[in-house]
């Protein structure tokens, strides 16, 4: 197996003397917190962070570079139609009263727009980041339940004639049972990442199933239940793996501890589920989104009353025009940050990529790397020493299977071993619908 996903993990050359000081290191360390004694371990046992091949600046280059990105999200986050037409009628009403109606100016009070505006946005992007969390929780348990469940396979034992022989060898041909075990995680992985992927519903003119609304959203949930069950069949098949390995021999109660891996792990994907399919109250954006689009025509008074001054005498339209531009805009970039925290999963949409979100396609890389490393390490001794595997930047398999899941195209093009054990042409594939 060491032939899986490339070039195999570098092995460190220890000689008896680094190992007696990474042994001392370990007995040591109690007595030595805080000294260099770890990064002394590190470098021997080669450890250490590599430094990076490109050279990232630092200093004030740095800062300068972070600024100037800030402001393009900044003006990305506020380029948007809700933030163009809002400014539109801001200026408008404010010129409309500058000019039509200039004895309304007024020193209006701004409380309506903490309780109208800023405080359902606040607590429309607390409740998008708490979902967020949520989210990556159970991608957790759900990760970590199938790298436990692979472990397992490829590492529990039974006894046979008085030898110790790996489960996954009681099958009446290992090398073809290894590479199923490939092909279903490799169509599971792809699974979550198309379901993840796909277009969610509930918009406003969807919910009022207006304008063909309604036939949209039903198309939308129909694709992403076709997703849903794939995902769930794939479950599934892990829970019949598990059955197949108490038939070669494995004793019930480690059977049972698998089958509570797999359990938890359809837990979590409801739950991820559920997080994906509903969204925040709908009266709730509804609300905060009108509101939003015309505090122009609301606050033009105001703005009058800032361009004739305390005096009330001057004529400063261009300072009126400013700030009912800039005060839109920045409700419009909080409304935009709100409405774009709704799905917590990644995706790419008219605007571009999504900034915050959870990325799928890395999560399920990560995954998959490690359930390779995981079967390279099987046969080795655990009293081995670690070691580090290359992990090249532009080396994913994250960037080409969400390519692949977004291009809508049939079938995997995508295996868990990087150029090793490909799916033949008249294998099973898994349909990921254009949903893109």
């Amino acid at each position: 197996m060491a032939g899986l996903d490339g070039p195999g993990p570098s092995k460190p050359s220890l000689d008896g003397v680094h190992q007696t000081r990474l042994h001392g290191a370990f007995a040591e360390v109690g007595s030595r917190v805080g000294s260099t004694i770890w990064k002394t371990s590190a470098a021997v046992s080669g450890l250490t962070a590599r430094p990076s091949e490109l050279g990232f600046s630092r200093g004030w280059t740095e800062e300068l570079l972070n600024l100037f990105a800030c402001g393009v999200i900044v003006v990305r986050v506020m380029t948007t139609p809700d933030a163009i037409l809002g400014v539109a009628i801001g200026v408008a009403c404010t010129l409309v009263y500058w000019f039509y109606a200039p004895n309304l100016h007024v020193n209006m009070s701004w409380n309506v727009v903490s309780l109208a505006v800023i405080f359902p946005i606040s607590q429309g992007i607390a409740m998008g980041f708490r979902r967020r969390e949520d989210a990556l929780h159970q991608f957790g348990q759900l990760s970590g339940c199938m790298i436990a469940l692979w472990g397992a396979a490829f590492t529990w034992t039974v006894a046979v004639e008085g030898e110790q022989v790996r489960v996954l060898d009681r099958f009446a041909d290992p090398a073809e049972s290894r590479r199923a075990l490939h092909n279903l995680a490799a169509d599971l992985l792809t699974a979550l990442v198309a379901y993840f992927d796909v277009k969610r519903w509930g918009r406003a003119r969807q919910t009022l199933h207006c304008c063909g609304g309604k036939r949209e959203q039903q198309e939308l949930m129909a694709i992403a239940h076709e997703q849903r069950l794939v995902v769930d069949s794939g479950i599934a098949k892990l829970r019949h793996f598990t059955q197949a390995l108490k038939a070669r021999g494995l004793p019930g109660g480690e059977v049972h501890r698998l089958d509570s891996y797999v359990m938890q792990l359809g837990v979590a994907f409801e739950r991820l589920t559920y997080l994906k399919e509903y969204r925040t109250p709908q009266a709730f954006r509804a609300f905060a989104r009108v509101y939003t689009l015309f505090f122009g025509m609301l606050y033009g008074p105001y703005y009058v009353h800032l361009g004739r001054g305390a005096s009330q005498d001057e004529s400063n339209i261009g300072l009126s025009i400013a700030f009912a531009i800039a005060m839109q805009l920045a409700m419009s970039g909080l409304l935009n940050v709100f409405l774009g925290m709704e799905d917590p999963f990644y995706r790419t949409d008219w605007r571009g990529p999504q900034f915050d979100a959870i990325r799928v396609p890395e999560i399920v890389e990560i995954v998959r790397r490690q359930l390779l490393r995981i079967e390279r390490e099987a046969n080795r001794s655990w009293a081995e020493p670690l070691c580090k595997e290359p992990w090249c930047a532009r080396d994913v398999g994250a960037d080409r299977l969400a390519a692949k899941v977004g291009s809508g195209a049939g079938g995997v093009g995508w295996a868990m071993g990087e150029g090793l054990e490909q799916r033949p042409a008249s294998g099973p594939t898994l349909l990921v619908g254009s949903h893109a």
